[in-house]
């Protein structure tokens, strides 16, 4: 998939998640703020450090593991983030990251174990 398709998964889904977050807790707009920038940088940094046209692309860093851990992650800094604020913006990154891999996994190619 492309960039701009990975960003646009990843707004859709933040927009519901912090909807989500809204009916538990009051988010103030710093916060957001942040947690969009956050969201965009977690749904394209895979292919960053890993780029498309390199050999090593869909490798550690867009494997199912990472996806596992980055999944277990995002419910940590979610449930935390519940008290602490700053950490929703950690869990919109994960949320962003997760969702490229997710995305990345419908292709063909899938993702490497």
């Amino acid at each position: 998939m492309n960039r701009p398709v990975h960003i646009t998964i990843g707004v859709v889904v933040w927009v519901f998640y912090v909807w989500g977050i809204f009916h538990i807790i009051t988010i103030e707009s710093g916060y957001l703020a942040f947690g969009i920038l956050s969201m965009l940088l977690g749904s394209v940094l895979p292919d960053i450090i890993e780029p498309p046209t390199s050999a090593w692309h869909r490798g550690t860093f867009h494997s199912w593991v990472t996806l596992g851990k980055i999944g277990l992650m995002f419910l940590v800094f979610t449930l935390i983030g519940l008290l602490l604020h700053i950490l929703l913006v950690a869990s919109s990154f994960c949320l962003g990251y997760a969702l490229h891999l997710i995305a990345d996994s419908s292709t063909t190619a899938g993702l490497p174990k």
